[in-house]
């Protein structure tokens, strides 16, 4: 299946940009914006796209590797966009913010059109990052622009976000998915899209990714699937599981999120299924079997202990302990 790259992006998205950009035009101090979503690469996305309208001169540019300047900008090397991309979640610290955002605030542009700066994972900024960059906020530099990304806007002060113009990026609805699929994409095979949707609950770029990859897709499946049956699995067994998942919420945190979010709503379709006595879903099938000894009241106190292990893992340094609460409390 061929698909132009960023096409469903472009469609799904094209009303949070342009807001974005009728915030920061036309204005000689802007105020910094806040991009929050679910998937980092959609945030990151989002952030050089808008990188790219505001500093490339060309007034006709699909914003691809053909542009000079958007291809730098792509490839983090343009000289008047700054990023801290926090790809591992460490903790930002003053020191970087310092040199990479506040030290080149005041120094001069090549662009015309002044500077983007970008803070992707914001909420892991320190606090001493965090007050370092809202005494910026307090006294901005004509001409620049600064961009935050964040999934988890809950740890943010309120500090910041009062002096942000705060953009959600949308997930697509069912009906807007299966929509832009058929009469955009033209594709007419329904069980194909609802089992996508299913696994993405349409959050854009994640919807592509899969659409355009098969292998990506059975992987994606497999990796929710296997949770689920850790989830059902009795604590010796969950233990002998322990080290894969410490390894993917080390090192693709993201991932390790994306496989939580997706079995939250997987279990909560669960229960409203169960509830309602609605005709046979095969899509959910196999985690009816797999929580069949779980009733809904159990099910729901599994969507509670996913829904803190972001909150504990931000209050420990040490990730072993995030793995250890979750197997010792599903």
């Amino acid at each position: 299946m061929n698909i132009l790259s960023h096409q469903l992006f472009n469609e799904g998205a094209k009303i949070i940009l342009d807001d974005i950009l009728l915030s920061i035009q036309y204005k000689s101090i802007p105020k910094p914006v806040l991009i929050v979503g679910v998937n980092n690469q959609s945030i990151n996305t989002v952030v050089k796209t808008t990188a790219k309208n505001l500093l490339c001169k060309n007034e006709i540019c699909d914003h691809s590797i053909k542009c000079n300047v958007c291809s730098r900008i792509e490839s983090e090397i343009y000289p008047d966009f700054h990023i801290i991309d926090n790809e591992l979640e460490n903790n930002i610290k003053s020191e970087e913010i310092q040199e990479s955002v506040i030290t080149k605030s005041y120094t001069t542009s090549t662009n015309n059109n002044g500077k983007v700066f970008a803070i992707l994972n914001a909420h892991t900024m320190t606090s001493q990052a965090m007050n370092n960059l809202l005494k910026l906020f307090e006294e901005p530099f004509p001409g620049n622009v600064y961009v935050l990304g964040t999934n988890n806007i809950n740890k943010i002060p309120k500090t910041i976000l009062s002096r942000c113009e705060i953009f959600t990026i949308p997930s697509l609805s069912y009906e807007n998915f299966i929509n832009i699929c058929t009469k955009k994409f033209y594709i007419d095979d329904i069980n194909f899209l609802n089992e996508i949707w299913f696994f993405t609950r349409g959050e854009i770029l994640l919807s592509e990714l899969l659409l355009n990859d098969s292998i990506k897709f059975e992987e994606y499946k497999s990796e929710v699937k296997q949770f689920f049956k850790f989830i059902s699995y009795p604590v010796y067994k969950k233990i002998e599981l322990s080290d894969y998942y410490l390894d993917v919420f080390k090192n693709n945190f993201s991932k390790f999120l994306y496989i939580l979010e997706i079995t939250k709503y997987i279990i909560r379709d669960l229960i409203i299924y169960r509830q309602t006595n609605r005709a046979d879903n095969n899509l959910l099938t196999f985690y009816l079997k797999i929580l069949a000894d779980k009733d809904d009241s159990k099910c729901i106190d599994i969507i509670k202990t996913l829904d803190e292990v972001s909150n504990y893992y931000y209050k420990n340094v040490n990730t072993t302990l995030v793995i250890d609460n979750l197997i010792y409390s599903l």
